[in-house]
């Protein structure tokens, strides 16, 4: 961070697999955009990027400390058009959204190669825990997506309990939504299950993340 090209916010560090997210989202220039969980702004960045700064990017965080995280990283990359907002992601003080990012908190299990401290603070009944979270996050996500919009579903975890598994659950119980193939926008060595998105530290050399793309009938 003290390197002079980070400080002029020319480049932003992010791991291959984080970025494959913005990918998944794909949201078009002149759209409403919503990151639901924002915090620190790696991919929310990314996003307003491949909107090429046209529209709106509404960030968003349960916590005021960590969506100033958010602000830090939009100021210092020059993004002047995000848009800041503070709300719990399973209640959202936004709507109408073209495209819905939910990057959800997880066990982070696809992280444990850099994250070794994880793997001493980690149970097992937290995986079924943060699922029931994650599912709340996913539906309020959807909820707040116009008819014809995008969902895109993340974690940084390798469950399937706290990624495919939520996905088909709320997708079921909603019947409003529909999962869509993501082949066409990732490499094919990404792709997994029913056209979701998985990466493995000891297969593609990142950390393990997921994506699923969903969209609201």
């Amino acid at each position: 961070e003290n390197l002079r090209v980070h400080k002029a916010g020319l480049v932003q560090v992010q791991d291959a697999s984080s970025t494959l997210v913005g990918r998944v989202l794909a949201p078009r220039e002149g759209s409403r955009t919503v990151d639901l969980c924002s915090a620190p702004g790696g991919k929310a960045t990314h996003i307003y990027e491949l909107m090429q700064g046209k529209g709106l990017l509404a960030a968003n965080d349960v916590a005021l400390a960590r969506l100033l995280m958010v602000r830090a990283n939009a100021v210092r990359l020059g993004h002047d058009g995000m848009m800041f907002a503070v709300s719990d992601g399973r209640s959202p003080a936004l709507k109408d959204a073209d495209f819905v990012l939910v990057d959800a908190p997880c066990t982070g299990l696809g992280v444990l190669a850099r994250r070794w401290d994880l793997r001493w603070t980690k149970r097992e009944g937290d995986i079924a825990r943060m699922a029931a979270y994650q599912r709340d996050l996913l539906g309020a996500a959807i909820g707040i997506a116009k008819s014809g919009g995008v969902v895109v579903y993340s974690t940084c975890s390798i469950e399937p309990e706290e990624n495919e598994d939520v996905v088909r659950s709320v997708a079921a119980r909603r019947g409003d939504v529909k999962l869509e193939d993501i082949s066409r926008l990732v490499p094919d060595s990404v792709v997994y299950r029913e056209g979701m998105m998985q990466t493995l530290p000891h297969v593609h050399g990142t950390d393990g993340v997921f994506a699923a793309r969903l969209r609201r009938s």
